[in-house]
């Protein structure tokens, strides 16, 4: 007796089949690149269900391991992983970000493209995420000694092409950077840090940037730091294990002992947690990203599935209530989407505007933006990938459908780059320096002034207690106003 096994759901060109994007596309790219841009998606989008869908797939049956070498740990990585991280590179999902030719329409571009990509990845798209961000850190407060770092991480030859880690997380720490415990020791002219980062993700990366404390200092300072010497060994790096996780399984999260690994500062002492919040910065619109793109995947996924199946004489697509749980699933995508790349449009203008006023107020709104964001995309992807699996019913419930991956996966975006609770503080600190009125134009007025008589009349305490729900409700407010507007 055979076992019944469905037909998994077909994946068409990403990029053809996504008319929201296209469309989204043709109304905010410059119009001079656009004929460029499309033709380089559409192929994209092509090569995304074909030879990057297969390489992730093999990337996640082939998962990290540690081999033992005396009383050291060597990471082995799959070449499936080695080959998404050369497809990367050439195909500019750094590059293309920082692109002068296209002006502040090249985060459009690059993220259009990593969108595109992000879902067949296996998650390398975490990698590039923090490279993304390393990389502005690096170009804005770097300086001359790290022109070489920025030629690597910007570079589109895979041979020269560098990945970038974002080390923070310790046992006594967690989102409580304060608590810090990796020091840095000045000895004989080098910075070594000393310490265990107890959740390292892209543990393969070359380079990572790190927080310590000075030796005798009370703040911390950012490091730069590589993973390995001239002769490809970890530099003063003991990899103590691999984490054991829920999803994200190709990905490769370690916990680290620094046993003096030597660190070059970036910026001035003292200011690390305001630097490397220019790397989460940047990582959390990526992060919205990965939510976006996972839930645009799964949306393609049971559409054509809803095309095939049948039941009760009819196939799914065409049950009125079917019809409207998936009318409901596409709705909540293109909201989170629009709110996405509201976010990535102005990291574009942040960074290529054209007039300093332009600039300034782009990063008021951003940085207003930005905790909502994550947040509020995060908690969403996880309803509709729940949502999700209970319209595949018994099938979606099956690892062989491919689809309680996105589930496993999706519960990690919740936690990476600030939990709800920390992000929703994040957002009081914003509104304190930046005001509220830096909403204005991304919110209907009466839902502004809603959102302003709450935080004005409420004493520090119950605004805390409240900061996930105001945070939640602005941003259902953002979002409606987008979609309407």
């Amino acid at each position: 007796m055979s076992v019944f096994v469905t037909d998994r759901p077909e994946l068409k060109n990403q990029f053809l089949d996504d008319k929201f994007l296209r469309d989204y596309l043709e109304k905010n790219l410059v119009s001079e690149f656009k004929d460029e841009i499309f033709l380089d998606l559409e192929n994209f989008g092509e090569r995304v269900v074909n030879d990057i869908l297969l390489l992730g797939e093999e990337a996640e049956r082939d998962e990290p391991r540690l081999e033992n070498i005396g009383d050291l740990n060597r990471l082995l990585i799959s070449s499936a992983w080695r080959k998404l991280h050369d497809i990367s590179a050439k195909e500019g999902l750094i590059s293309l970000g920082i692109d002068k030719k296209y002006g502040a329409s090249a985060r459009l571009y690059q993220f259009s493209k990593k969108y595109l990509f992000n879902s067949s990845s296996a998650y390398f798209s975490c990698p590039l995420a923090m490279t993304d961000g390393a990389l502005k850190v690096l170009i804005e407060h770097g300086g001359d000694q790290f022109l070489s770092a920025v030629e690597h991480l910007s570079s589109k030859n895979p041979k020269m092409f560098w990945t970038s880690g974002q080390w923070m997380t310790e046992k006594n720490g967690g989102s409580d950077v304060s608590r810090t415990e990796t020091v840095a020791k000045l000895i004989d002219g080098v910075w070594r840090l000393y310490g265990v980062k107890w959740f390292t993700s892209a543990v393969d990366s070359e380079i990572s940037l790190a927080l310590a404390k000075p030796e005798g200092e009370k703040k911390l300072q950012l490091f730069f730091v590589k993973l390995r010497d001239e002769r490809g060994n970890l530099n003063n790096i003991k990899i103590l294990g691999l984490k054991n996780k829920l999803g994200t399984k190709a990905l490769p999260t370690a916990e680290l002992e620094l046993c003096g690994v030597p660190g070059i500062p970036i910026g001035k002492l003292g200011e690390g947690v305001k630097l490397i919040s220019t790397q989460f910065n940047v990582t959390r619109i990526h992060n919205a990203l990965e939510c976006v793109s996972s839930m645009r995947r799964q949306f393609a996924l049971l559409n054509d599935y809803a095309r095939k199946r049948e039941a009760f004489g009819r196939k799914l697509i065409n049950l009125p209530l079917f019809a409207e749980v998936i009318s409901d699933l596409e709705e909540l995508f293109q909201k989170c989407f629009l709110f996405t790349f509201k976010a990535v449009e102005l990291l574009g203008v942040c960074e290529q505007g054209e007039t300093f006023e332009i600039r300034e107020m782009a990063e008021k709104q951003l940085r207003l933006l930005t905790p909502l964001l994550k947040l509020y995309t995060a908690k969403k992807n996880i309803e509709f990938s729940s949502e999700v699996i209970e319209c595949f019913g018994g099938v979606g419930y099956l690892e062989d459908s491919g689809i309680p991956k996105f589930l496993r996966d999706g519960q990690v975006l919740s936690i990476w780059e600030g939990t709800t609770n920390v992000l929703s503080l994040d957002f009081l600190r914003a509104i304190n320096k930046e005001g509220i009125e830096g909403l204005k134009g991304l919110i209907n007025d009466s839902d502004l002034e809603n959102i302003k008589d709450k935080y004005l009349s409420t004493d520090s305490e119950e605004l805390q207690r409240n900061a996930r729900k105001i945070c939640l409700e602005t941003s259902e407010a953002i979002c409606e106003y987008l979609y309407r507007n």
